[in-house]
């Protein structure tokens, strides 16, 4: 059963508290706002916008969650319709998700997005009858490529394997620059690359040597600044083919369209050999098994209070 709308949000203020500072309590007045910021009706609280005082302190309460086993739960939630803060929503939901893709495994994917022959036409861009017919005549073609590539059915969804990342932080950049990304230059492969602050533009990881990854939870998202995914592309090594991966939780997966790449061949070399791909991040099974752990907890403590 879906928890009420009050009993998530005092769920959700119990755990930002209790997760991110250990477990240790303060009555100090500025013991929450070092976690979360809350403001609406000061009299009942009971509609309160709340979200984490920064992105970083959000990551920090994701991986305190991590360690007590309620990040499963709280993913599922939090990066749910139920949970209608996007700033809260979108923290935890890249917090797990850098630890998941950090991880390794096989997820389900679809290409939205790959080079067409046929230009854009008409004023400001829109894609003409031509360009939007070759343009999913290329997606079939890539589509087809991928399945006999990875050596899945005719009709089957498309899957991604990644393996296990080991992680490089790099200094991140601003909404102009993309800071000390060409420290990929100097990496192995594989290797997960990551922006050490929380305005770095276009990207928020990299799968070394050709994937970018950028992680959305809702299904607004506007067009990207090509010159600074050029830049990102062009310190990664010299390759036929770049991939550009949204990462989206499992209900937004199926609508999820962003618009498409213009790749301007006289200006971006690299983004015109560049695929979009939606990439479905489904929890379910570790969900499942957490909810089992729950249970037997449960179950402990019922014995424990029946003991005479």
């Amino acid at each position: 059963m879906a928890p009420s709308a009050a009993s998530f949000r005092l769920t959700l203020r119990f755990f930002y508290v209790l997760a991110t500072i250990e477990g240790q309590f303060d009555g100090g007045s500025e013991a929450s706002h070092r976690v979360v910021h809350q403001d609406s009706d000061r009299k009942s609280f009971r509609e309160c916008n709340l979200q984490f005082a920064t992105k970083n302190m959000g990551e920090l309460f994701a991986l305190a969650a991590v360690k007590r086993g309620t990040a499963a739960r709280l993913m599922m939630q939090l990066a749910s319709p139920l949970n209608t803060n996007s700033s809260s929503r979108g923290h935890f939901f890249e917090a797990v998700m850098h630890a998941v893709m950090r991880s390794g495994g096989s997820f389900e994917y679809r290409l939205v997005d790959v080079p067409c022959d046929v230009p854009p036409s008409g004023q400001r861009g829109w894609r003409s009858t031509e360009r939007f017919s070759a343009l999913q005549a290329a997606l079939d073609k890539a589509t087809d490529q991928a399945r006999i590539a990875g050596g899945i059915a005719s009709g089957a969804p498309l899957r991604m394997t990644v393996p296990q990342l080991v992680e490089k932080a790099f200094k991140g950049g601003s909404n102009s620059n993309i800071g000390d990304f060409d420290i990929a230059a100097k990496c192995a492969s594989p290797c997960y690359l990551r922006p050490n602050n929380d305005i770095h533009p276009v990207i928020d990881a990299c799968i070394y040597p050709n994937i970018l990854l950028n992680f959305k939870v809702a299904g607004n998202v506007g067009s990207l600044n090509e010159q600074l995914l050029e830049n990102h592309l062009q310190g990664l090594p010299d390759l036929p083919l770049y991939y550009f991966d949204y990462i989206v939780p499992a209900h937004v997966y199926p609508t999820f369209n962003p618009p498409p790449l213009k790749r301007d061949a006289k200006k971006h070399l690299r983004v015109t050999r560049t695929h979009v791909r939606v990439v479905k991040a489904k929890l379910t099974p570790v969900c499942s098994t957490m909810q089992m752990q729950m249970r037997t907890v449960r179950s402990a403590r019922l014995r424990a209070f029946s003991v005479p």
